[in-house]
């Protein structure tokens, strides 16, 4: 009976064994992602700053493509585009967040845009509505204004209306998510400033308001 039960725990730390080397002989033979950020010809950088996405790092990983310092690069499935790649760590000590092809990662614009929502907070969760078309394309004008002519923007004051704005009792603060048409789980952040009837984008750099029609709002 004795030698059955130590040929099973035998058996189970030779199959440990095995296994244990193939994983440190997949990490040491896939190629290396970093510095290059390049994967398939493509330039990857992690979803952060201005862009959120519904996806998660916890979703099913496809398959293992490269290494990222301590990290192993997997592909996501359901993902044709190979948009997303995902970093898994053996011990989660990192904070990596999923990565995502630059060259689809581009600036809001009418032809990229899929729908417009606002973020309404009722004390103790934030309401996501819809804007209607109007007030998308509301939005989508003044955030083209400082991409046409930043110049025009950089140029004159905008910490001095920043601090008008914030030293306003009734000024509220709107988060704006422009969600893209592909990927259709990604979006852009940016966010809304009203005081009393007037209404403002904060731009990415958190200093430049952009004043524009609110009135279509909810």
């Amino acid at each position: 009976m004795k030698s059955i039960v130590k040929k099973i725990l035998l058996g189970i730390l030779v199959l440990l064994g095995v296994i244990v080397l193939f994983l440190i002989i997949r990490l040491f033979t896939l190629p290396r992602l970093d510095p290059s950020y390049v994967y398939h010809d493509h330039e990857y950088d992690f979803i952060s700053e201005n862009y959120g996405t519904t996806r998660s790092r916890s979703e099913a990983k496809e398959k293992a493509v490269a290494r990222f310092y301590d990290a192993v690069i997997y592909t996501l499935k359901e993902d044709p585009d190979e948009f997303y790649l995902s970093p898994r760590v053996f011990l989660a000590h990192l904070p990596y967040n999923l990565l995502g092809r630059r060259d689809m990662m581009q600036p809001p614009t009418k032809e990229n845009i899929d729908h417009i929502d606002i973020g309404i907070s009722n004390g103790e969760k934030t309401i996501w509505n819809t804007l209607s078309l109007s007030a998308q394309n509301a939005i989508l004008e003044a955030y083209g204004k400082s991409t046409i002519d930043p110049e025009e923007y950089r140029n004159r004051n905008m910490y001095s209306i920043t601090e008008k704005w914030q030293a306003k009792a009734d000024c509220e603060l709107f988060d704006v998510r422009i969600w893209f048409k592909n990927p259709n789980d990604l979006y852009y952040k940016l966010m809304v400033v009203k005081s009393g009837s007037e209404y403002g984008l904060l731009l990415e750099d958190g200093e430049t308001l952009i004043e524009f029609d609110g009135s279509l709002l909810p």
